[in-house]
């Protein structure tokens, strides 16, 4: 394959991803002033609780997507599917600038999660094929997540003078990227598929088949940490010892979030490359994510940050392993079904966590999110001990 071809795909790709990981900050990074704006809401229990609804809403967006964007995928190609995703995005983040009422904000966010479902997995699925080289591999995947980290800091930074223009700038992205993305080079191991006669993005074959259940449950058990992560990182902040107001502490979360994330986005890639193993630095960031949120109830304003970027350094090395790990477990014919219907249930996870964390707000915040850390880190520590690490496992294969 040319490189020039290559690398401009490459690029669309992160700037794709860009978007993806910009979309997914803009409300949580600005959503204490959003609700005030929008629906004239003051109370900040108020507040938190319309977030995790709105939030639910998009995460239940991010499931269909996932799913009705993983079989396209499978079926017309990894490159049509990224084109579709990336107009219905743009449209909807555009028009929630002008919402009315909060079910019309509801509506639109819906939309949006389905157009954004697909960009990390599917575009981690084709820079795979393209390159066909574990090594290699982990190094673009690791530059397509720091891409999508720098499109969370963009967020967090215009955010600080307009939710509105943060909204605006999104939408006018998107549109531009669409128009670039027809350019970009399918997978030449997806391409030689059509012409054999195998199923191609069957959900029903997929789950028919107890091998491929058993390995979709595993590792939907293994990103249980990363998303309950996610859920609760913005509702701590009131919970602890900051001489902080609520908006104030969750900017200074995003700031050193995105820090630790890009820190540990270059550190999977170093640990990847030494030691050749996924299983073992997933061990590592289950070990940061018990210690991290166990010690939350002994953080003040001189701890504050190094929680932030601990949290961060998770969020950076988790993702790109696991995806790893996902994309080589499913033949071609199936990868981007099985692959979107992971990151699915991953996403829409956050949905009975944001249920759970909407009753432990009244009740005992911290105590509750204890006892769910020390359960969750025993079950995906006998997950781990169970499952074959397949660093060189091929990916050219039929499921």
């Amino acid at each position: 394959m040319n490189n020039k071809v290559y690398i401009n795909t490459l690029i669309i790709l992160s700037i794709g991803y860009f978007i993806d990981f910009y979309d997914l900050s803009i409300f949580s990074v600005n959503y204490s002033k959003i609700i005030p704006d929008l629906f004239g809401i003051t109370n900040e229990t108020s507040i938190q609780l319309l977030y995790l609804k709105i939030t639910n809403f998009y995460n239940v967006g991010i499931f269909l997507g996932c799913v009705l964007f993983g079989v396209i995928g499978d079926k017309y190609g990894r490159t049509s599917v990224i084109k579709l995703s990336i107009i219905l995005y743009s449209v909807t983040i555009l028009l929630s600038i002008f919402a009315h009422n909060i079910w019309e904000f509801i509506v639109l966010r819906f939309l949006s999660g389905i157009g954004l479902a697909t960009e990390f997995s599917t575009s981690s699925i084709l820079i795979s094929e393209l390159l066909n080289n574990s090594k290699r591999t982990n190094i673009n995947i690791s530059l397509l997540y720091l891409s999508g980290i720098l499109g969370g800091i963009t967020a967090t930074f215009i955010g600080l003078f307009s939710w509105k223009w943060m909204f605006l700038f999104g939408g006018a992205f998107g549109i531009i990227l669409y128009f670039l993305r027809s350019n970009m080079f399918e997978s030449q191991i997806y391409l030689n598929l059509k012409n054999k006669d195998c199923s191609k993005g069957s959900i029903i074959n997929l789950l028919n088949n107890k091998s491929s259940l058993f390995k979709i449950i595993k590792l939907t058990l293994l990103s249980i940490p990363f998303y309950f992560m996610i859920s609760v990182m913005f509702i701590v902040p009131k919970f602890i010892n900051l001489n902080l107001n609520l908006v104030k502490s969750i900017h200074l979360l995003l700031i050193y979030f995105f820090i630790g994330n890009i820190i540990g986005t270059l550190l999977s890639g170093i640990l990847v490359k030494k030691f050749h193993n996924y299983i073992k630095i997933m061990w590592g960031t289950l070990i940061l994510f018990c210690g991290t949120l166990l010690l939350t109830n002994f953080i003040n304003n001189n701890f504050y940050i190094i929680y932030c970027l601990s949290l961060g350094i998770i969020g950076g090395c988790f993702p790109i392993v696991w995806i790893q790990l996902v994309i080589k477990n499913f033949g071609i014919n199936q990868r981007n079904t099985a692959t979107n219907i992971l990151t699915a249930l991953g996403r829409v996870s956050t949905v009975l966590y944001n249920v759970l964390i909407s009753y432990w707000i009244s009740i005992n915040f911290m105590n509750f999110m204890t006892i769910t850390t020390i359960l969750i880190s025993l079950i995906v520590s006998l997950v781990l001990f169970s499952t074959k690490d397949n660093y060189h496992q091929e990916i050219d294969f039929i499921q």
